[in-house]
């Protein structure tokens, strides 16, 4: 630690005391010391104070230290951080400047005798531009923490309680400060990557320019205020925090006596005769970056790797299971790459499957509570080799989840027609539940399966690590907006098999029949195939897997590998149709048949699907906090002390529909009233006052039961007579599979009809035909949301924004609630009329040089014939007890 430190007396025998402080090296000087090597020049600080003009926010604050020395200080002075050299200006005990030696600037001029050289110094808020929100936690902590945080809020951890903080209390919001009502999100700040967080001026500066606020230093001190509060010359302050002693604003009537020189000069300033702000809205149409999404899914590998192949024939001239024998002995069985299918005279088809294993910066895949990012990759970089892992797990595991691509060729190959190096691929992003069911129908199993799919889910399957926060309630009664989920679903099927045919290493080939492939424990075996014989027609099909995991080898038939089979949407090969009799009727009873388990929280509130089963026409749904959240009930019906803070995504077949084996969308309540876009849309309205950070999770299956209901009429009297056979949904379930899916915000607008592309909206003071020069180069990004009639009439998409500015105290997007002056309006119209006042008309702008009695920002001038004036810069020279000053006519 480093510290130099003197004084000097001014003209007016006032003490100056300069003491800089620095965290490099180890020696004190004296400046101007007896004996010292270091002595202060006849000019040797002056301070500094200047904004552009009105618009400026951050008023900054620099000092100018002139030394004269013999000896090289450049060791401790020189600063290569903001805050490595503290420097503090005192006048007659009282703080005057208090900062820091500017960063990278020191220069010295050395010979071995006297030089003059300058310290140039800043304030603290010429030091924010240096600092970050990740310098406080890192990029992916604020991403989980992406809240709602206060002005205020954000004002402290940019001040950092570095010193005091008044407020003018110009600004507020239903009599109280904006600050303690006023929100944004904070995501708003952190951009699409680290390498996009704003600094804390920006953030500062979108804060104050909201409000039309602007901050400076004095001494230790911070002040907020409106240029109106020191005009008007009555200003009662309240500290945000740190001790209440404000300086009060004054006016100075300026006498001959009071110029210190006679070099005064006058200019005019700018005029602007229209005023401009444009709004960045920013909409938020995807409330959850989907784990689909092809830009943002990423992978360890450079191509998908070959997995499968499924072979088939319908010929009539098949043998069926022999001449599939004949087949896996031939060259096409263990060789991928081979146009040989054998020349039997059997029309054998066959089709290439390819698997890459994907993942999602924003979604993190956990099973029994670990990161099963290792259990399915073991390698990276420019490689596609063991990505067969991934479907290997999912056949032997429950409930395990996987992001993979799947891709087949858009086209079968036949023994006449193999091209397997030269087919294009169609692909498929797809999210992926295991099941493996294993067929049983019991109260015992279902159990079993319940259990299975909460150890594998803990506290989530599929987690959102990323976030979006906002106000999302609509901003009237007569508007509803809605939550709405979309994709494709599907229940992947056990494939029925005659048997499992297994050419052993012995080269013998054997089959076994009716033994399912759960049951392949042989390690004898080489390769397995999963097969299918049709019966009659001599109709084969069978499914041959493949691994690799060496660069100097191609794909080679799977040994003792059985791996999950991609998802086949065929009608043909569904199973259990959708069927409900009623009174001698067919009538669809339910409009959603759940599938998954979700829980979406948003703020403190949980999205809670009302109904506990099937039960009941039409879901209905509740935004609860946790104190309201229901209790559950166990399997017998009663109450328990667990609380429901859930809902469900599922399907909506038809009549007759295959529910295993057949995609769908998932439910659609939208039906064409408020979007053309299709999915289950669940209602916000402003009742429910929601707003704050996403979180969303899939936490497993849901383990519906079905019954194929029947009825009979066995006497002349038609007494009903009702059958039930009841199944396990998912012991008859492969796999759920799930694609496309999003999660966006959709709104009713109540009615209007509004624009569907989005762009900025722009505010304007009304507008002349002849301007001479107008503003509009000023931008919000944070802004007040418009409403929908607004919308329709600038034909602007009327949608949620995180750019929106809420209100905390209602959760809801603040509209025109900023008070100033008596005048409630919003905030973009307050500033626009004060400038246009400012601003319309030519202004004197005056500078001249006085005495110095303790002026600062907030004392207002009056100069003879040119009324009351603001000040715009102050340099005061602490020596001479002069300033120079700059004021402009109000």
């Amino acid at each position: 630690m480093s510290k130099l430190y003197g004084y000097f007396s001014n003209i007016h025998n006032d003490k100056i005391e300069v003491t800089i402080t620095s965290s490099l090296g180890d020696r004190t000087i004296e400046i101007g010391g007896v004996g010292s090597s270091t002595h202060f020049t006849d000019s040797p600080i002056e301070i500094s104070m200047e904004c552009d003009d009105l618009f400026t926010t951050i008023i900054k604050k620099s000092c100018t230290i002139n030394l004269l020395t013999s000896e090289y200080l450049g060791d401790i002075l020189f600063s290569g951080k903001d805050t490595d050299v503290t420097v503090e200006v005192k006048k007659n005990d009282k703080v005057v400047f208090q900062g820091f030696v500017e960063p990278n600037t020191y220069s010295q001029s050395y010979a071995y005798h006297y030089e003059e050289f300058t310290l140039n110094c800043i304030d603290y808020l010429s030091t924010i531009q240096y600092k970050f929100l990740t310098d406080e936690k890192s990029y992916e902590t604020w991403l989980q923490d992406s809240s709602i945080y206060t002005f205020k809020n954000l004002v402290g951890k940019i001040i950092n309680n570095y010193g005091s903080v008044m407020y003018d209390n110009s600004k507020l919001v239903d009599g109280e400060s904006a600050f303690d009502v006023c929100g944004i999100p904070i995501n708003v700040f952190l951009g699409d990557s680290a390498d996009d967080v704003d600094n804390y001026e920006d953030v500062l500066t979108e804060i104050l320019q909201y409000l039309n606020l602007h901050i400076i230093q004095e001494g230790k001190d911070f002040y907020i205020f409106d240029w109106k509060s020191i005009e008007n010359g009555n200003i009662t302050w309240s500290n945000m925090w740190g001790n209440l002693n404000p300086l009060s604003p004054s006016l100075k009537v300026v006498g001959k006596e009071d110029y210190s020189s006679d070099s005064t000069s006058l200019s005019m300033s700018d005029v602007y005769n229209q005023i401009q702000v444009k709004c960045r809205l920013e909409d938020i149409d995807e409330l959850l970056k989907s784990p689909l999404d092809t830009e943002l899914i990423e992978s360890h590998y450079d191509r998908s790797q070959l997995f499968m192949t499924e072979y088939w024939t319908n010929s009539r001239n098949s043998s069926g299971h022999g001449d599939f024998l004949k087949l896996i002995n031939s060259e096409a069985a263990n060789d991928p790459e081979s146009t040989d299918f054998g020349a039997d005279g059997t029309e054998w088809n066959a089709r290439d499957w390819y698997v890459k294993n994907i993942y999602n910066p924003n979604w993190k895949l956990t099973y029994n509570n670990s990161d099963i990012e290792k259990l399915t990759t073991t390698v990276s970089g420019d490689t596609y080799l063991d990505q067969w892992k991934v479907m290997k797990a999912l056949r032997e595991n429950k409930f395990f989840p996987a992001l993979v691509t799947i891709s087949k060729q858009k086209s079968p190959m036949t023994y006449k027609n193999l091209k397997r190096t030269t087919q294009s691929l169609e692909s498929t992003n797809y999210l992926v539940i295991s099941v493996n069911g294993n067929e049983v129908d019991s109260d015992a199993e279902a159990t079993n399966i319940d259990n299975a799919n909460k150890l594998a889910s803990g506290d989530g399957l599929f987690t959102y690590t990323s976030s979006n926060s906002g106000s999302f309630s609509p901003q009237s009664s007569n508007i509803t907006n809605y939550l709405l989920f979309s994709g494709k679903i599907a229940f992947g099927r056990l494939q029925y098999k005659s048997g499992v045919i297994g050419l052993f290493s012995s080269g013998k080939i054997d089959s076994s029949p009716n033994v399912k492939f759960k049951d392949i424990t042989d390690v004898k075996v080489v390769t397995v195939y999963d097969y299918v014989d049709y019966g009659n027609d001599k109709s084969v099909y069978a499914q041959e897997f493949w691994e690799a995991s060496r660069t100097d080898e191609k794909p080679k038939p799977a040994k003792d590998k059985l791996y999950m089979y991609p998802f086949i949407n065929s009608t043909s090969n569904g199973l259990y149709q959708y069927n409900y009799s009623s009174e001698g009727s067919v009538e669809d009873k339910y409009d959603k048949l759940p599938v998954l388990e979700c829980q979406m929280k948003i703020g403190d509130k949980y999205l809670v699907e009302d109904t506990y089963d099937l039960r009941g026409e039409k879901p209905t749904y509740s935004w609860l906090t946790i104190d309201d959240c229901p209790y559950l009930k166990d399997d017998d019906g009663n109450w328990t002390d667990v609380k429901k803070t859930t809902f469900t995504l599922g399907f909506d077949p038809q009549i007759e529909d295959f529910i295993i084996g057949k995609e769908y969308e998932l439910a659609n309540t939208v039906n064409g009233r408020v979007s053309d876009e299709v999915g289950t849309a669940i209602p916000i309205t402003i009742e429910d006052a929601l707003s704050g950070r996403i979180e969303f999770k899939i936490l497993g299956l849901v383990n519906t039961t079905w019954n194929d209901i029947t009825r009979r009429h066995p006497t002349m009297f038609r007494h009903t007579k009702w059958t039930t056979n009841s199944v396990n949904l998912l012991s008859h379930v492969s796999a759920v599979w799930m694609s496309d899916f999003n999660i966006k915000i959709i709104s009713d607008n109540g009615g209007k009809d509004v624009a569907e592309q989005s762009k900025d909206l722009i505010y304007s003071s009304n507008e002349v035909d002849s301007y001479i020069k107008k503003k509009d180069n000023i931008e919000f990004k944070i802004n007040t949301i418009p409403t929908v009639d607004e919308a329709v009439q600038l034909g602007i998409k009327s949608t949620i924004s995180n750019t929106n500015v809420v209100n905390t105290k209602t959760n809801l997007p603040l509209r025109d609630e900023l008070t100033f002056n008596g005048e409630t309006n919003r905030a973009e119209k307050l500033f626009i009329d004060e400038y246009w006042g400012y601003y319309n008309k030519p202004k004197v702008i005056l500078e001249t040089e006085i005495h110095d009695n303790g002026y600062n920002i907030f004392n207002t001038f009056s100069f003879n014939g040119f009324g009351k004036m603001l000040t715009l810069g102050i340099t005061n020279n602490l020596k001479l007890d002069t300033i120079e000053l700059q004021a402009r006519q109000i």
